[in-house]
């Protein structure tokens, strides 16, 4: 008699089936992982470069209602590029927490956020938290917030004439997209971050309008796109700044520090003739282990594949490769309005 309720019974893997099945998996995701991770990063890409064409709109909305650039810094200690380029990155609710008239140690805590429009998803930095200062009267700390990208501040930093120009603290001879504004109260410490009277062509700040201090003599006019006289297209105004890994990415609002905001590309002094090399210059890092001191001064290759990214004067956004070359890098950086430019790109960087 055939029974009717009989199961059949199923065979169990053997051990080998199992560890074929298990390489077939590991196969399938090794071949798509690269593709994932393509993707992400295109996507990445995608947001930086997004991140910096608003910044360029930002530039051009700040030349249209001033008829000028903003500054790299109103005054040291006081507030940056980035504050006064708030109200046009859709912020204009921080930006009225901002007294331009007192310095970065005197503002309030709400003045402070973390914008996802300051940082590149590629690198996945660490907040930047409030920065303090000891006055006679205390000790003050600004607002908190970081930023990924920095303004080319010419191609060297230096508080004080010597060997080489291009100085970042000397309007006259830093040639590149962003000036430096002035305290006329004198540098040293004071009893508390008080009130200023400053050099800007803001309405907002009081004032000679249209100046800037220069290190090398007197009041230098205030940078104006029509003075980038090698052309928009052919000049980087803001990019990725390096840092170590280990640390946050510096203050975005705070001048007191120049490596919070603002790094240099380029070269300074002559030439070596034999070696090729000049005794300054500044490329793009690709190590993102680097550690030595110069590293506050360079922007970075690491987050792109050994590609920097760069929002130029006229607003685009463009890849350069770590491996260009200095004099190239450096005709990127001139605007034409210092000692130097006029320079021929090439079609390719």
């Amino acid at each position: 008699m055939v029974r009717t309720d009989a199961r059949p019974r199923w065979r169990a893997f053997t051990l080998i089936e199992l560890l074929v099945v298990i390489a077939i998996i590991a196969v399938l995701i090794g071949l798509l992982l690269p593709a994932v991770q393509k993707v992400r990063e295109a996507a990445n890409r995608a947001k930086c470069t997004n991140n910096l064409k608003q910044m360029g709109i930002a530039l051009h909305s700040y030349n249209g209602d001033f008829g000028c650039i903003p500054p790299g810094e109103i005054a040291d200690c006081w507030a940056t590029y980035n504050v006064l380029l708030l109200p046009y990155l859709e912020q204009g609710a921080i930006y009225n927490q901002w007294n331009l008239n007192l310095s970065y140690y005197a503002q309030p805590a709400t003045a402070g956020a973390e914008l996802p429009v300051f940082h590149c998803p590629s690198r996945a930095s660490k907040p930047a938290g409030g920065q303090g200062r000891a006055y006679t009267s205390g000790t003050y700390t600004g607002p908190s917030g970081g930023s990924d990208y920095a303004c080319v501040g010419g191609s060297a930093y230096s508080y004080a004439n010597g060997t080489y120009t291009n100085y970042y603290y000397d309007a006259k001879t830093n040639n590149g997209m962003f000036g430096r504004g002035q305290r006329r109260d004198g540098q040293g410490a004071l009893s508390a971050p008080g009130g200023i009277d400053v050099t800007w062509n803001d309405p907002n700040i009081t004032g000679q309008p249209g100046y800037v201090w220069s290190q090398n003599g007197g009041w230098a006019p205030i940078r104006r796109f029509a003075n980038v006289t090698d052309g928009l297209s052919n000049t980087v105004a803001i990019g990725e700044k390096f840092f170590l890994l280990t640390s946050s990415p510096g203050n975005a609002w705070n001048a007191d520090y120049q490596s919070n905001y603002q790094r240099y590309l380029g070269h300074n002094g002559p030439k070596d003739p034999t070696t090729g090399l000049y005794p300054v210059q500044y490329g793009l890092i690709t190590d993102p282990a680097y550690s030595q001191a110069d590293y506050v001064y360079c922007f970075t290759a690491v987050n792109h594949g050994g590609q920097c990214l760069f929002v130029f004067g006229d607003g685009s956004v463009h890849a350069v490769r770590a491996s260009t070359d200095i004099d190239v890098l450096h005709a990127l950086m001139s605007t034409g309005t210092g000692i130097s430019g006029g320079e021929v790109l090439p079609g390719d960087y």
